[in-house]
């Protein structure tokens, strides 16, 4: 059959036509795949900084406990030792700014991500921070300054072993590359390494996490 050459033209123009429509398909499906890439990038980030940000927060509020439980110690024996020998001691209240371990500024950050965090993560770190404002209000509505500071030598291991898991779980879901499918829930050797570096009792470890010693 002959063609004449306002039909090849024609020809020509629609398998153009058609060209230009699939290739402008593959740009916008790239496109949309490079924005989709942009956004997961600047999410991730975002993370990034805040998990950072609260793993520091954390440590600093485990070592304020580290400190307080020094500082707690002391003061008991003393009382106890004046207390033996007959000597009047100042025995008031203690104010509840002297017993602050943190702020939890970055903590209270946190609220508007937490869709985008494990839930395990979410609530180790939220009871760690529940925990350290009920010992921090406990203490200082302590009658005594000795009863305070028996109450946070008491509590200071635990305090400590609930901050040291929380951060176990953000040092993890970092490596994990902040993905949230991924099990980020320390192994039992960890359980047992963090109680043995706080000097939280391996028995209630082992009650309170559900694990073989």
């Amino acid at each position: 059959m002959d063609v004449t050459s306002s039909e090849l033209a024609a020809w020509v123009q629609a398998v153009g036509s058609v060209a230009a429509i699939v290739w402008a398909i593959c740009l916008w499906r790239f496109d949309r795949k490079r924005i989709k890439d942009d956004q997961r990038q600047q999410e991730k980030s975002s993370i990034a900084r805040l998990i950072a940000g609260l793993r520091e927060e954390i440590q600093v509020a485990i070592e304020a406990v580290e400190m307080q439980q020094t500082v707690a110690t002391g003061v008991v024996k003393r009382m106890q030792n004046a207390h033996v020998v007959g000597n009047v001691t100042n025995n008031g209240p203690v104010a509840l700014e002297s017993l602050r371990f943190s702020d939890g500024i970055i903590f209270r950050a946190m609220a508007n991500e937490v869709g985008r965090l494990p839930a395990q993560l979410i609530t180790e770190v939220v009871s760690f921070y529940a925990f350290l404002a009920t010992a921090e209000r406990s203490a200082s509505i302590s009658p005594t300054a000795s009863g305070a500071m028996e109450l946070i030598a008491d509590l200071a291991p635990r305090l400590r072993m609930k901050g040291s898991v929380a951060r176990k779980l953000l040092d993890n879901f970092a490596a994990a590359d902040f993905d949230p499918s991924i099990n980020i829930k320390p192994s039992r050797e960890e359980f047992l390494a963090l109680a043995k570096e706080v000097g939280y009792p391996i028995e209630a470890v082992a009650a309170e996490r559900g694990i073989k010693i």
